[in-house]
């Protein structure tokens, strides 16, 4: 029986092929490797990983030291953070070589450390080498936790990427260590590297497809999604997430919007993804990073403040204001986004882009309505479109005027409205949304907001989309447009809110906003609107440097009436 072990010992430590084997991958660092790092000399195949005697205090059978570093920087998320510790079993093995801290030669069993031509400084991997992962495993597939059921009820619970309960698996290929712990060897298989295709699959890969060792444990989203359709993306999940990533990632080759570029870029980003076969040729996609260069546009540039269990509106006034692509657009599910209809009944809501949230309006919320941390000059957007105001453009429910005689067709007082009616793309060239304008506050059109400026199509572009210009200046709905907008240059912004108004109809908000111009308390210390049902409404108030303090008026038709209260 000892004979018969010694003998099958000699044969897994010569080399002979035991599945692919390992003799013909780069893990032969013998002088017979096919690989350019190699030893100049040594003739022993398994010696680099394996000793049949007096191994190091590790299995199996292990010949090198282990590195001592302890403090690796591991990956987190918002379901892995407390379960995910330092390196260890098979995966501390791994890093022996991988984490560039020891020669590939430092073996045990050699008087001197074996020669090996290919490698670094000092016969260790080198910083950016192929195989080098080094000490910063933060942007890498977490390693060495325990995998078990109450793991992924907890993960799919949290309503993040869904997980299959290891109870559940009943694949050959998945492998735990003997702690039922997720190590490098779940993935790879360090002796057989037959399924590797250069930009397809990785290297000593379990899977002869890139998703294919992935989907085991992770559950695959919905066919329907373009980001995992093998038609377009060839890699599937090779296409966004690599196994050793960017640091501080979620295993991505590229960091955040960087990543999105690749395929939503320029043509010259889309032609080197093409090149690396993770994308189908022929598939035209818009350009968005054109659209995040315009001089008004969602901060997607800023870098390390996106959390991935932030919890949004925010609640930290101190916290930094961000936009991320995953913000707004799910990575791993098919949006509901765009559903909307024309009709005589008016336009349906349009629908949310995150699961969750039903309608578009809702996703603009989780930054633009209570975060703790809106700029000084943000408002609250969910208290101005508020249905309980007097008056508001209908984004979440049909307005409350019904006498509206400029609307443009189709839209009627029936009508609804979206974010994105007003803030997009300025051209009809490229994607749609509000990734980027040449118009702030990203605007489809041009909307001044400052007085002393000539009325012109283009100065009330925006507001004319929907308003017929020759309504407003024709004084169909307000006898003083005209005199108001061409003759004293007054601008729609000085009397009205784009959004709406807490304080009185007909989106009236005098205002308030230094940065434009402002209306003052009248000489009575009055800053007033009032609207007179069969009459001309009278307002109270000093602009332009005049006065206007029209009589009291004492009627029945007195709808609303406020008092001035500060900016914000």
């Amino acid at each position: 029986m000892r004979f018969v072990f010694s003998l099958l010992l000699l044969v897994v430590l010569s080399g002979v092929a035991l599945g692919g084997g390992i003799r013909d991958t780069r893990h032969n660092l013998s002088v017979s490797g096919p690989g350019p790092v190699k030893a100049v000399s040594e003739t022993e195949i398994c010696i680099f990983c394996h000793i049949p005697h007096n191994a190091a205090p590790s299995s199996p059978l292990w010949s090198r030291e282990l590195s001592e570093t302890t403090n690796y920087e591991v990956y987190t998320s918002a379901t892995m953070t407390s379960m995910v510790g330092q390196p260890d079993g098979a995966s501390k093995l791994c890093l022996s070589c991988h984490d560039g801290t020891i020669a590939l030669g430092a073996v045990l069993g050699r008087s001197k450390e074996i020669e090996v031509i290919g490698a670094g400084p000092q016969g260790k991997i080198p910083e950016g080498a192929p195989g080098y992962i080094g000490t910063d495993l933060s942007g890498s597939h977490p390693v060495s936790f325990v995998y078990n059921d109450s793991l992924s009820s907890f993960r799919n619970a949290k309503g993040l990427s869904l997980i299959r309960p290891p109870s559940h698996i009943n694949d050959p290929v998945f492998k735990l260590d003997g702690q039922s712990k997720f190590q490098c060897t779940s993935c790879h298989d360090p002796h057989d590297d037959r399924y590797y295709d250069p930009g397809m699959v990785p290297r000593f890969w379990r899977s002869p497809t890139w998703s294919g060792a992935c989907v085991i444990c992770h559950i695959r989203p919905p066919a329907a999604d373009a980001h995992v359709d093998p038609n377009l993306l060839l890699k599937e999940c090779g296409s966004c997430h690599v196994g050793h990533g960017e640091p501080r990632t979620a295993m991505l080759p590229a960091m955040e919007e960087e990543l999105c570029y690749r395929c939503h870029g320029n043509p010259a980003d889309a032609s080197a993804v093409r090149s690396e076969k993770g994308l189908t040729e022929g598939v035209k996609l818009t350009d968005v990073r054109s659209e995040f260069e315009k001089p008004s546009r969602h901060p997607v540039e800023l870098s390390g403040i996106h959390r991935a269990d932030e919890v949004l509106p925010e609640t930290s006034p101190s916290a930094g204001r961000h936009a991320e692509c995953l913000d707004c657009h799910p990575s791993h599910s098919t949006p509901l986004g765009g559903v909307r209809k024309v009709g005589p009944e008016g336009l349906e809501k349009k629908r949310s882009t995150l699961p969750g949230l039903a309608f578009e309006y809702q996703v603009c919320y989780r930054c633009h309505s209570d975060s703790a941390n809106l700029p000084v000059y943000e408002t609250n957007k969910r208290v101005e479109f508020d249905t309980a105001n007097p008056s508001y453009h209908p984004v979440e429910a049909t307005g409350k005027g019904r006498d509206v005689p400029s609307l443009v067709k189709p839209y009627t007082t029936t009508s609804l409205i979206a974010c994105t009616d007003c803030h997009g793309n300025d051209s009809e060239v490229g994607p749609e949304g509000p990734h980027g304008s040449i118009y702030e506050p990203i605007l489809i059109k041009n909307y001044n907001r400052r007085d002393e400026v000539y009325e012109s199509p283009f100065e009330y572009e925006l507001c004319y989309e929907c308003h017929r210009r020759d309504s407003i200046l024709g004084n169909e709905s307000f006898s003083s447009h005209r005199e108001h907008i061409v003759t004293n240059k007054t601008s729609c912004y000085t009397c009205h809110d784009s959004h709406g108004s807490q304080d009185y109809p007909r989106l009236i908000r005098f205002n308030k906003d230094p940065r434009y111009t402002q209306v003052y308390l009248n000489n009575e210390n009055k800053l007033e609107y009032v609207n007179i049902v069969g009459s001309s409404p009278e307002c109270y108030l000093r602009c332009h440097n005049v006065d206007h303090n029209p009589e009291p008026v004492s009627s029945p038709g007195l709808i609303h009436e406020q008092k001035f209260t500060p900016w914000r």
